[in-house]
């Protein structure tokens, strides 16, 4: 698992802290649309070190049977108006992930109070929904002492979306097909370097399909030669990285044109969209040069800005 997970217990009450990281893509095809309203895509997803933390704890309170309780606090330090609302009903994956667990395994009295602390974008196209969904299923199978198999959680997983069977993988960077869901774990490869630069506007996933399908971008290489290349040489040349959804997103959103656009005039360094945006990436060749970088990139105020490395 990707995901790192603390117990204890205090009294009668029970805790777990799950910290669960982000994702880029440092490449994304899309090999078509299915008929079932999804498209088809050959994507390299990368776990990295920026995670959400989700802490789940029992309700003592009498009459708390069969609650799910959801705050969520962001840790992004911004103005609140640049930071969406979070909602704690049934809207929220980490809900949806509650409420499927107790209808698979029949036990609709199952309670838990979460406490979610958002370190990751929202609209950025790097999981965070999906990574705190995973996590969920992965914490409340522990915490709830369900006993469930790897293969149920991955199938679970799959019903709730596209990006939640990538966090329950177990290496940091894996080959994705489907609509996602389908995950090949990748080893023993060199660590990745990149500064992550949203900003505070977003994209609904749909916008930027719709502008996929009027600007239709892709190559005539998969994932594979990508991955060939990085296990070689221990990095992903930069002609190699390739987002399909990229070019439309930038036309729908002027905040991703002008954020690479400006790493395109940075010198040794790649820039790509991640997922389906609005978070863009740069990729570096040192954790000293991200860091570096980031100072830069803070400086010229495009929004949340920060240094990470895959990881597990």
């Amino acid at each position: 698992m990707l995901m790192r997970l603390i117990e204890w217990k205090r009294d009668t009450i029970t805790t777990l802290i799950v910290h669960t990281p982000a994702k880029i893509n440092v490449f994304l095809k899309v090999l078509g649309q299915r008929a079932d309203g999804y498209h088809e895509l050959d994507t390299i997803m990368v776990a990295v070190n920026l995670y959400d933390t989700l802490r789940f704890d029992t309700i003592p309170e009498p009459g708390s049977t069969g609650q799910i309780t959801l705050t969520s606090r962001w840790m992004i330090d911004a103005p609140q108006e640049n930071l969406p609302v979070i909602p704690d009903d049934g809207r929220n994956l980490v809900v949806k992930a509650a409420e499927l667990l107790k209808r698979y395994v029949g036990r609709p009295e199952l309670s838990v109070s979460v406490l979610l602390f958002k370190r990751i974008p929202a609209e950025a196209g790097m999981g965070g929904g999906s990574s705190d969904a995973a996590a969920t299923l992965v914490g409340l199978n522990r915490f709830w002492q369900l006993g469930l198999r790897v293969d149920e959680l991955h199938a679970l997983a799959a019903e709730l979306g596209s990006d939640l069977n990538f966090f329950l993988s177990s290496d940091p960077v894996a080959k994705c097909s489907g609509r996602g869901e389908q995950i090949e774990p990748i080893p023993d490869l060199a660590p990745l370097y990149a500064v992550i630069i949203k900003p505070w506007s977003g994209l609904s996933t749909k916008a930027v399909f719709d502008a996929y399908h009027a600007h239709a971008m892709n190559v005539d290489y998969a994932s594979d030669r990508v991955l060939a290349v990085w296990k070689k040489e221990s990095a992903i040349p930069g002609s190699l990285v390739f987002n399909a959804l990229q070019a439309g997103a930038s036309r729908v959103n002027s905040d991703v044109s002008k954020i690479l656009k400006h790493l395109s005039l940075l010198p040794q360094t790649t820039g790509i969209m991640t997922g389906s945006g609005t978070a863009c990436v740069a990729l570096v060749r040192t954790a000293d040069e991200g860091a570096q970088l980031a100072r830069h990139l803070r400086i010229q105020q495009h929004g949340f800005v920060v240094s990470v490395r895959s990881s597990l």
